[in-house]
């Protein structure tokens, strides 16, 4: 058996460093140092922490400005606010202030959005300045009191006047100056101040309404198309009629005016009735005044549920005319059709549907 050394073989070993190199295949890099080589190839993720947050960022809610627009405007926050509110601007703060407060720097004022009380602290004051300050807010609260009491005042006073002057007027001049004087002027300061209260209320009464509902039930039997009269209608209708005979503010001026001219009405009806009585009897004031309060309400009554009872049958028989019928009128009349026309048509229209129920 022959052994072999390494000896043998140097020509062997040189001759294969003669041989062409052929590619070895490299070993694969390992994962920590892949992921290392793509972080260092990618930028750096943003850092959170440098972004300005939305309170940061400072705009005014009043003028609407911004901290570049004024760097040296004076911010303030202070209120519970967050975000586009929180932030504004001193100056601006004052001034909106100043709208709420209209003068007085006691007044406390709240924010807009979060109703949070502002906390104003103004620069202390002497003592001077103090006691000034204590008057005119105690000058402040009563004045308006004051005031109420001089219209309240007036008012009884102006009531007192009026219910001597009703009084010399319904009784006679030296006859209510007898019977005032020996009144006990406890009685005349609350008896003549009810003198116009008592008139207005009565004047209040709607006596009319009651009488309307009694004509009507007693005049309206007929039957309109064949059909009974739907009361719960009429009902409506006469409602509607008080609801559009005027409005609130004329209705009460009226009230109050027809209430307080009653008496001097009734006293001038009383000697006209007399006076064409042709009568030598001297009757009393309070006599011609009762008799011309009583002729001057009968025939107010009269008139008021004549017309209140025609308004109702007129409103009844309304009716509405077809577009076609308009156009006709307008062509046979070759007029336009205005309100005037329309106002004559209606009266037409409840002349022939009414019959003799319009008929003086």
């Amino acid at each position: 058996m022959t052994t072999v050394f390494d000896s043998d073989f140097p020509k062997l070993s040189s001759s294969t460093d003669s041989l062409p190199t052929t590619s070895q295949p490299q070993p694969k890099p390992s994962s920590a140092s892949s992921s290392q080589q793509t972080n260092d190839t990618l930028p750096n993720p943003p850092n959170l922490s440098s972004i300005p947050s939305v309170d940061a960022f400072k705009s005014c809610w009043v003028c609407f400005a911004t901290e570049e627009d004024d760097p040296t405007a004076k911010w303030l926050s202070p209120c519970k606010c967050k975000g586009s509110t929180k932030w504004v601007h001193e100056s601006c703060l004052q001034r909106w202030v100043d709208e709420k407060q209209r003068g007085n720097i006691l007044t406390a004022v709240a924010c807009a959005q979060c109703n949070y009380i502002y906390r104003l602290v103004l620069p202390a004051a002497n003592v001077l300045l103090q006691m000034l300050e204590k008057m005119d807010r105690f000058v402040a609260r009563a004045c308006p009191l004051l005031t109420g009491g001089v219209i309240l005042g007036s008012v009884y006073w102006s009531a007192v006047t009026y219910g001597a002057v009703t009084i010399m007027e319904i009784l006679g001049y030296k006859r209510a100056l007898h019977v005032m004087e020996k009144t006990d002027p406890m009685v005349l300061i609350i008896g003549l101040p009810t003198v116009p209260i008592l008139l207005v209320v009565g004047r209040m009464i709607r006596y009319e309404e009651a009488l309307v509902r009694i004509v009507d039930r007693t005049l309206n039997r007929q039957k309109l198309d064949g059909q009974e009269v739907d009361r719960s209608l009429e009902q409506q209708q006469q409602q509607q009629l008080r609801n559009q005979r005027g409005l609130p503010v004329s209705t009460a001026t009226r009230t109050f005016i027809g209430a307080l001219a009653f008496p001097t009405i009734a006293v001038l009806v009383g000697k006209c009735i007399v006076a064409s009585s042709g009568s030598k009897v001297v009757w009393p004031h309070w006599k011609q005044a009762l008799i011309g309060g009583t002729t001057f309400l009968a025939a107010k009554a009269v008139c008021k549920v004549y017309l209140h009872y025609k308004q109702l049958v007129r409103r009844r028989n309304r009716r509405i005319l077809q577009f076609d019928d308009v156009l006709a009128r307008e062509t046979q009349n070759e007029v336009p059709y205005d309100e005037g026309d329309d106002d004559e048509l209606i009266d037409e229209g409840e002349d022939e549907l009414l019959g003799e129920d319009m008929g003086p």
